[in-house]
């Protein structure tokens, strides 16, 4: 007797995903409320990681590192400084 409630049971389970698959506009929209919270997690997700990332890299003195290498880079290659005010245009 319980065998032949769960059989009941997942019978109905497959029944409702089966009315949602054959409606096209239920379809749709579970479809649609899924994309968005898919995307959603994905747009979390990278921001979490993203800011562990850069949160690493600040701990490491990576910016100003990089600050001073490209600059050194700047001043050997002879570009003018970036900070100077760029001529008037008649």
């Amino acid at each position: 007797m319980e065998q032949n409630q769960e059989l009941l049971d997942q019978l109905k389970k497959i029944n409702s995903k089966l009315d949602i698959i054959n409606h096209p506009i239920k379809n749709a929209y579970y479809n649609f409320i899924a994309g968005v919270f898919r995307s959603l997690g994905s747009l979390f997700g990278t921001m979490v990681i993203a800011s562990l990332f850069i949160y690493l890299l600040s701990r490491f003195n990576f910016f100003n590192n990089f600050n001073n290498w490209s600059k050194s880079i700047i001043n050997s290659v002879g570009f003018p400084s970036l900070s100077s005010p760029a001529p008037d245009q008649p």
